[in-house]
């Protein structure tokens, strides 16, 4: 695979309750959490470990 320019890597994280996360760490400190149902720009890893309930950049895949 070539080299992507803004991914540092890409790790799969389970958080709890059965919930599978792929994360793509970027090399600014900022990650996206990848679900089944939801991606999630998180500011840095703290804000991720955190878990606090604030507004973030969020993609919601909804079924029809």
């Amino acid at each position: 695979m070539e080299a992507l320019e803004h991914v540092e890597r890409v790790t799969t994280w389970e958080s709890g309750g059965g919930i599978v996360l792929d994360l793509v760490r970027l090399k600014d400190g900022s990650i996206l959490a990848i679900s089944d149902e939801t991606i999630v720009l998180y500011a840095n890893e703290e804000d991720l470990m955190t878990g606090e309930s604030v507004e973030r950049p969020t993609i919601v895949r909804r079924v029809a």
